[in-house]
Parts: structure tokens; C-alpha cells; sequence
């Protein structure tokens, strides 16, 4: 009886340290996930843009832009004035170059 007794408790041992072998691999697989879950929270923590920082980074570029865009309509004016002035001057040429021309009796075509 003792030794049938024995053998029951051998077989209960055994399922025991069956289950406290899988018991043991789920909570490697556990811990296993967390380490890769808290790699993944503190790559995003420290390279990951705040909602300020995104706002602060669309202002600034919004500002260079308007910059440029105004620095653009600048030199379109400028240079908008530079033609009608050698328009004008180009024009003048022509009136000289047609009053020589009648004085001596050249005919341009």
C-alpha cells in the first residue's frame, strides 16, 4: 500500500513539474514580450515628436515659406520695373533711330 501510495505521489509530482514547466515558459514568453514592449515605449519616448513640437515645426515652416514667397514677389516687382524702364528706353532708341532716318531720308522697314 505504502509503495502504490509512492507511486501516486510520484505521478502527482511529475504532472506538477510538467505544469510548472509550462507555467514557467508562458512566463518567459511574458517577460520575453515585456523587454520588447518597453524597447518599443522608449524608442518612441525618445524619437518620437509631441504634438507642440509638430505645431512649433509647421509654424517655422510656414514663416520660411511666407519668407520666400515674399522675397519671390520682391524680385517679380523689381524685375517688373526693369522691363518698362528698358521698354522706355528701347522706345527712345527707336524715336532717335527714326528721326535720323528721316533726316537722311533713309527709309527702315
Amino acid at each position: 500500500e505504502l509503495t502504490e501510495h509512492n507511486t501516486v505521489v510520484d505521478k502527482k509530482l511529475d504532472e506538477l513539474t510538467e505544469h510548472n514547466t509550462v507555467v514557467d515558459k508562458k512566463l518567459d514568453g511574458l517577460t520575453k514580450g515585456q523587454t520588447e514592449n518597453r524597447t518599443m515605449i522608449e524608442f518612441l519616448v525618445e524619437n518620437a515628436a509631441t504634438k507642440e513640437e509638430l505645431h512649433t515645426e509647421i509654424a517655422e515652416s510656414e514663416i520660411r515659406m511666407m519668407t520666400h514667397i515674399d522675397g519671390f514677389m520682391k524680385l517679380h516687382t523689381d524685375l517688373k520695373g526693369e522691363v518698362v524702364a528698358v521698354q522706355s528706353h528701347n522706345q527712345r532708341l527707336d524715336s532717335h533711330i527714326n528721326q535720323l532716318a528721316d533726316h537722311v531720308k533713309l527709309e527702315l522697314q
